[in-house]
């Protein structure tokens, strides 16, 4: 009943009540600062000292491969952000290098001016407050080396090489006066990291008497890592030179350490395929380029160079042994644009085209050359040949050495004949040749199956299933004495007790009363006349049997001991279960060695014999 005001101003209130109120507005955040890439280098540095400090305390060559990370990511940062970078390391050399050091003059003068450190102050503070000043720990030779791997790489990515080549021999006479077997890992790089600046200078062969004197320490001290990096930079300092006899006898005279790393050992195999390429050894420089490419990591990111340079030459090599490279290598993504013009070479050589590969030569001969493979390049003209050559011998049976030399596009028609007789004699070609007439004849075509080549092939395949089985056989491991009631199921029931004896029949010596006769003899008599005196004669004593009695009357005897370990089994105590369950052990199948693949009926001799003459009577 109130007024009609009063009651519009309730409503009014209600829906203002029912409706939300607008939710504030967010405040935007602010975005996230960049970290500082100079904190992030200080912060590396101190890490990879932690790391080094730890691989020397402890040995664990896992701190040691943390540390020369952490050197590959300040590399990586130093080529990101070279000017807030370089600063860095020059104060980390300023504060870590003592004034007496002999490089720290060197090494402050190839880098900008040392930074402050943001962190000194409050490290100062804390000292003091532990108590006092504490003293600077001396610098270990294994950080102070990576400090200075990281300027010689400053160096080298700034294009510095006459400093850099300054620095990379006063290292290596750091190297040299150092004997820290702790220094290994650390000292790999180092000669890696020098010969890499002399070869950038073009002075590689100046390094090469050091790298030797190297070798020969690092064989001396069985240092395995510095051995594999050394032995890779001779050889490719060897064949940078074209001293491929010397690099052959480098590898000769000297065995790659089996516990390098798979770097290290792909590299090897690289460099040996290469030598051996070179030197016309084309089945073992396929295996070991092979095996370079599958020592490579097979991540599609990682070593893309590498693989690139190993697939590039392992074709050549297919090409050369009159194999065709599989198609996968030249269309992936990431090869497809560099092995162009070696797919170009490979569709010649397989339709024998050689116009097609003189265009091939011509157009791509500055790659060839840079790749270095030019040479072995000049040496598939001889394969496109033959290969034309096969593909003229099939389409016809009769054809005309001119006419040929002009299908070939032979530069000099003259050389058709000989060249035509030189593949008849290698076998390339089924034919043979009409000097008078000037005429390639054709042989035709044999059926294989007509030959004994299917024949080979399966007993080729048969014998090495038989060698296959018995291998598998000789490996598996004589069964134990336990399991021969499975192998011998006859042998699995125990015999039944003998019954007594009766008048009149012959009873063991070692059965009848008295004294036994002697062990492994059956001795027996009759139980009354001559038979009884007869075996009484031979050993045992006969007991005479009454109307009703029996040997098997007699009181029983004390049961035996068990037998310990260690003690030899009885065969009269061995039966088809029991014994020792060995087999090889005294007492048991001692002489039964290699039973388990004889017939059924030798195993059941074996078990016998083994168990003893009395077990074999009474089976």
């Amino acid at each position: 009943r109130c007024c009609p005001q009063r009651r519009s101003a309730d409503s009014t209130m209600v829906e203002a009540m029912d409706t939300d109120a607008p939710a504030p507005a967010p405040a935007e955040e602010e975005p996230a600062a960049p970290p500082d890439p100079a904190s992030l280098y200080r912060a590396d540095i101190r890490s990879a000292q932690a790391s080094v400090e730890r691989f020397v305390t402890s040995r664990e060559p896992r701190f040691a491969q943390a540390a020369l990370k952490l050197m590959a990511c300040l590399r990586k940062a130093g080529l990101a952000a070279a000017s807030p970078t370089q600063p860095v390391l020059a104060a980390a050399i300023a504060s870590a290098f003592g004034p007496s050091h002999p490089l720290r003059e060197r090494l402050l003068a190839a880098l900008p001016p040392p930074a402050a450190e943001p962190e000194a102050a409050d490290a100062a503070g804390a000292e003091g407050k532990e108590g006092g000043e504490a003293k600077k720990r001396p610098l270990l030779p294994e950080m102070e080396l990576i400090l200075e791997l990281l300027v010689l790489l400053a160096l080298i990515d700034g294009g510095k090489l006459p400093v850099a080549l300054s620095l990379a021999d006063a290292l290596l006479e750091r190297v040299a006066s150092w004997n820290r077997r702790t220094l290994d890992p650390f000292a790999e790089r180092a000669y890696f990291y020098s010969s890499w600046a002399y070869e950038k200078a073009g002075k590689i062969e100046a390094v090469r008497s050091r790298l030797l004197a190297a070798q020969r320490t690092s064989c001396l001290h069985h240092n395995t890592a510095c051995q594999a990096t050394l032995l890779n930079l001779l050889l490719r300092s060897y064949m940078s030179a074209k001293l491929f006899v010397q690099a052959d006898k480098l590898l000769a005279k000297s065995a790659f350490p089996e516990q390098a790393s798979n770097g290290q050992l792909a590299r090897y195999l690289y460099y040996t395929g290469r030598i051996k390429a070179l030197q016309l050894e084309y089945s073992e420089a396929h295996r070991c380029l092979l095996q370079a490419q599958r020592k490579a990591p097979q991540s599609s990111s990682k070593a893309v160079g590498f693989k690139l340079t190993a697939h590039k030459l392992g074709a050549i090599v297919q090409l050369l042994l009159g194999e065709i490279p599989e198609r996968a290598v030249f269309r992936a993504s990431s090869t497809r644009a560099p092995m162009r013009p070696y797919l170009k070479l490979v569709q010649a050589v397989r339709t024998g085209d050689l116009a097609a590969f003189r265009d091939a030569m011509a157009e791509h001969a500055a790659v060839f050359a840079a790749d270095g493979n030019a040479a072995l390049v000049l040496r598939l003209r001889q394969n496109v040949i033959r290969a034309g050559l096969r593909n003229v011998s099939l389409a016809y049976s009769r054809i005309h050495l001119s006419d040929a030399a002009a299908k070939l596009a032979l530069d000099t028609p003259g050389d058709m004949e000989s060249i035509a007789a030189k593949a008849i004699r290698d076998g390339v070609i089924d034919a043979t040749i009409d000097h008078e007439a000037g005429v390639l004849i054709s042989s035709g075509s044999a059926d294989t199956y007509s030959t004994l080549e299917p024949q080979a092939a399966y007993h080729k395949r048969i014998t090495f299933c038989l060698n296959l089985h018995n291998d598998a056989v000789k490996a598996r491991d004589s069964p134990r004495l336990s399991e021969l009631p499975i192998l011998l199921p006859s042998l699995a029931t125990p015999a039944p007790a003998p019954a007594a004896y009766r008048t009149g029949d012959v009873v063991p010596a070692r059965r009848a009363q008295g004294r036994p006769a002697r062990r492994g003899r059956h001795q027996g008599a009759a139980a009354r006349g001559a038979g009884a005196r007869r075996g009484a004669r031979r050993g045992g004593r006969v007991l005479r049997l009454s109307s009703g009695a029996s040997p098997c009357d007699t009181p029983a005897r004390k049961p035996a001991a068990p037998l310990g370990r260690g003690r030899p089994v009885p065969r009269h105590r061995l039966d088809a279960r029991g014994g020792r369950g060995e087999v090889g052990q005294r007492g048991g199948l001692g002489l039964v060695r290699r039973w388990a693949g004889w017939p059924k009926w030798r195993r059941e001799q074996a078990v016998r014999r083994a168990r003893g003459p009395r077990c074999a009577a009474r089976d």
